[in-house]
């Protein structure tokens, strides 16, 4: 500890709209600042891609937060005159080249690596008492990205954080013979101003989706369950919510293979996804599952709404929980029934949303679930 407050230091790819950039300024918003000190070090330069805003810049930035970026810290020391001098006559060396980068993690207790998949990318200018002071905040999973690992020196020893549980790290981890897991659970800032209130049944239900269109986010799945609802429910309509290029990611050509384009509309990225999902009536919303919890922030944010949720396993020969919160199938034909039986009953729609509201409230308030954090950083200091 450096004086009366641990110095903390988050490493970040970018500040895109992202689940890591949220993971990130959910705890920049709520760690107790006057026992803990934060930085940014974010690896990517600001408007480093044309498809993304770094909207959470100005959030952080706004927090009081110091910002630097890897490029004005990684630069190479320039040796002074005296250094060159005794290097010349007494044959000392010069020191490491990478000396700026190390003297200024030399300032910090903690370094928390927002992502895994950021780790490849700077280890080799870590050194070993970096490393030891690390932690690695994973942010995906092996079955969204089956490389996560790949470029890990798997005999290090390693420090991770996840939302994950014991027999989930377990899985995630067994490339991994060396490591201590810290568990952290996914939270948010829990709101209660845009609540759904109207459950009666409708004509022409409608089922969001939100998420980011690209290849880690699959949505195949969706789409024939949604084929097959239509069976059933002609007038349904499927809207999804998200940042991305639905032509791009071949998700137009996959809907119209499926016959199913006049029904499905992609609406682009909402900035107020619980309020547009209240004020779009809503009947129920379809998300991402991974190890039998949801499968982020989107999923956690839906749940103050009181919209009920339906869930799709997208981890492999993991046995889905029988989850009465938060309902998951790997079976399209039960996904589809159970996503009808809450279109046809309102009041068993309007349960299962407060069900999962006050699940919310109770474990993923980052009021409550920071303190979590700063007892991990300041039992390890």
């Amino acid at each position: 500890m450096r004086g009366d407050k641990n110095k903390v230091l988050f490493i970040v790819a970018e500040f895109f709209q992202s689940g890591a950039s949220r993971y990130m300024y959910e705890i920049n918003k709520t760690i107790n600042k006057h026992a803990f000190d934060l930085e940014i070090l974010c690896f990517h330069p600001l408007n480093h891609s044309q498809a993304w805003q770094d909207v959470y810049y100005e959030k952080n930035l706004a927090l009081g937060t110091a910002i630097h970026f890897w490029d004005d810290v990684n630069v190479l020391y320039r040796p002074t005159l005296i250094e060159r001098i005794r290097k010349k006559i007494k044959k000392t060396p010069f020191p490491h080249e990478r000396k700026p980068l190390h003297d200024y993690l030399e300032k910090f207790d903690h370094i928390i690596l927002v992502g895994e998949y950021l780790y490849p990318a700077i280890s080799r200018f870590f050194r070993e008492k970096d490393l030891e002071k690390t932690y690695v905040s994973i942010q995906n999973s092996i079955f969204q990205n089956p490389k996560n690992y790949l470029l890990f020196d798997k005999q290090k020893r390693y420090r991770f954080l996840s939302s994950f549980e014991d027999s989930m790290i377990q899985l995630e981890l067994q490339e991994f013979s060396d490591f201590t897991h810290y568990f952290f659970p996914l939270s948010i800032t829990i709101q209660e101003e845009f609540v759904k209130t109207d459950f009666e049944k409708t004509a022409n239900p409608k089922i969001g989706i939100f998420t980011r269109l690209c290849n880690t986010k699959p949505l195949s799945p969706f789409f024939e369950a949604f084929r097959q609802l239509l069976r059933t429910n002609p007038s349904a309509e499927l809207h999804i919510f998200g940042t991305g290029d639905p032509q791009q990611e071949g998700m137009v050509d996959e809907i119209r293979a499926l016959d199913i384009e006049s029904a499905v509309f992609f609406r682009g990225h909402s900035y107020t996804m619980v309020e547009t999902a209240v004020n779009e009536n809503l009947s129920i919303t379809w998300m991402h599952s991974y190890y039998g919890i949801p499968g982020g922030f989107a999923s956690f944010d839906l749940c103050t709404t009181k919209i009920p949720q339906m869930f799709w396993n997208f981890t492999p020969n993991f046995s889905v929980p029988d989850n009465v919160c938060y309902p998951m199938f790997d079976d399209t034909t039960t996904f589809v029934h159970q996503t009808l039986r809450l279109l046809q009953h309102p009041e068993v729609a309007q349960k299962l949303g407060l069900l999962q509201f006050e699940d919310v409230t109770k474990h993923r308030d980052i009021a409550k679930n920071c303190r979590i954090l700063e007892k991990i950083l300041r039992n390890n200091g």
